[in-house]
């Protein structure tokens, strides 16, 4: 049961970051104890929590946002958004001039082109997914009926900017969300709104010196690099998140001169995605997990079993690797894929 960004259960699994990896889902909920029926997946207990970013790269976008929202709808499962979704709405929506909030440009277009092949822009499977993207709230709180407390966000928690974004977004019984007619602000780099709604899905990010840069995963060349909020530090080494060992002309030993990074200091334990961790990296310290374990580039799908404890542990994570098996799709029902071809068949290659 879920309202007003607070989530209520037995108990949680927090699942992360999907990437349209509907297989590999599977699989995990399977090995966490969830049966498909009555159209959705479900546990008699537990209660799974979706960080976001269910959508790009990988291969299966639509079943992976079905399987989804089946939970959601039948009330088994929430969703925070992701930083894709909300790409992906601002992606889709055009101004009074007829620029999209988030330009077609070729980095961009990349990043999308997997949902857009399975759900072209314009169509009305397209439509009818950014609708539901307008509806995920954008963080959660978790209470276990036996007490205690947690936090769920895609990227950063970060008290003083959720109470700031809150006045641009709508209440609703699932939390607080962008809505259909949300604000343009949140879409525009010189605005506060947007400043803030990028800390909370994207993460702080700190300017590197000037002439050095690194390239991230996908071979993009970066001058930005992401902090972590969750740890005090003074030297690029103890605080910057490259995503990859190609870094050019920086001496990691150095101290941070400009700029500042936030640190998380509250009592509820946090879990959020967005960082691309791995297992020996994904618990920092005892109070922040991150169950985003890179499946989209060849890691594994996490979640973290949350039962109350305020001091989280390893020992709580379960995961899979991204070869599963093959006969994964007999669990899927036959409606997600039905007619899936009809949606697709448009021409995108305007895009």
């Amino acid at each position: 049961m879920s309202h007003n960004n607070i989530s209520i259960a037995k108990g949680f699994d927090i699942i992360g970051d999907i990437h349209g990896h509907a297989d590999a889902l599977i699989l995990l909920l399977k090995r966490l104890g969830y049966h498909r029926d009555h159209g959705h997946w479900s546990h008699p207990t537990r209660r799974a929590i979706f960080v976001g970013d269910l959508i790009d790269r990988g291969p299966k976008q639509r079943e992976t946002c079905q399987i989804v929202r089946e939970m959601v709808e039948a009330d088994c499962a929430d969703i925070c958004m992701g930083n894709h979704e909300l790409n992906a709405v601002a992606y889709s929506t055009q101004t009074e001039s007829g620029a999209y909030l988030r330009p077609h440009s070729r980095k961009n277009q990349h990043q999308h082109a997997s949902f857009l092949e399975e759900l072209p822009l314009g169509s009305s499977a397209h439509e009818e997914m950014i609708a539901w993207f307008k509806t995920l709230p954008l963080w959660l709180e978790l209470q276990l009926e036996g007490g205690g407390t947690a936090r769920v966000i895609h990227a950063c928690w970060d008290q003083e900017s959720i109470e700031r974004v809150s006045q641009y977004l709508y209440p609703s019984p699932q939390g607080m969300i962008l809505g259909n007619e949300f604000s343009h602000e949140l879409f525009t780099p010189e605005h506060e709104a947007f400043k803030t709604v990028e800390l909370l899905l994207k993460g702080p990010e700190l300017k590197m010196p000037e002439g050095t840069h690194f390239k991230d995963k996908s071979g993009i060349k970066r001058t930005q690099c992401r902090v972590a909020w969750w740890t005090e530090g003074e030297t690029w080494a103890e605080v910057g998140i490259f995503g990859s060992r190609d870094i050019y002309g920086l001496d990691l030993e150095d101290t941070i001169t400009e700029g500042q990074t936030i640190l998380y200091k509250d009592s509820p334990p946090v879990f959020f995605g967005h960082y691309w961790r791995s297992r020996s990296s994904c618990l920092p310290t005892h109070k922040v997990a991150c169950t985003d374990w890179s499946i989209a580039k060849g890691g594994e799908l996490a979640a973290y079993r949350w039962d109350g404890e305020q001091t989280l542990s390893m020992d709580k994570f379960v995961s899979v690797s991204e070869d599963v098996s093959e006969d994964v799709s007999e669990d899927v029902s036959e409606d997600v894929s039905e007619d899936v071809s009809e949606d697709v068949s448009e021409d995108i290659s305007k895009f």
